[in-house]
């Protein structure tokens, strides 16, 4: 992902990364400081890394580089996993999902923090898988929560 905005400094470039930080030339756009957050979990829960390069004044190019699964989407006889991908901008948003489709998962779209909840909401009310569910719950919820209703499931 490129961009032709003002560049993050190398400074800052790490801390982005962070929940509810942003970077010093954002020049008033609004913004929770969450997204960069969420995209290098999301793809560090699928083994992969994220990592952004930057020239002050002449934007950035954001890396996301996830591991093969060894054969080809169009060969899987199963899902790899749902992910729900949110953005507010429909090319990013319509970009992150073409290429994890790509990959072989399924891929859910919400363009608000309210849309993806109503999502996960009715996931969550017609679910009865509990890791779907829990996968789900970790926008919420941390991964601690998720294993003790995940254990609690199984002894009960």
């Amino acid at each position: 992902m490129t961009d032709e905005g003002p560049g993050i400094p190398e400074a800052e470039r790490e801390r982005v990364f962070g929940r509810f930080v942003r970077g010093s030339g954002t020049g008033g756009a609004e913004g929770l400081g969450l997204g960069l957050a969420l995209v290098r979990e999301v793809v560090t829960w699928h083994r992969g890394h994220v990592s952004v390069r930057s020239a002050d004044g002449t934007g950035c190019v954001f890396e996301v580089v996830l591991p093969l699964s060894g054969s080809s989407p169009a060969r899987r006889s199963r899902t790899l996993a749902t992910i729900l991908v949110v953005d507010d901008d429909t090319a990013i948003r319509e970009t992150a999902a073409l290429a994890l489709e790509k990959a072989g998962h399924a891929v859910r779209r919400a363009a608000s923090v309210a849309e993806a909840m109503a999502q996960v909401r009715a996931r969550q009310s017609t679910s009865s898988s509990p890791t779907s569910t829990c996968r789900e719950r970790t926008a919420s919820r941390s991964s601690r929560a998720c294993a003790r209703d995940r254990a609690r499931r199984r002894s009960s």
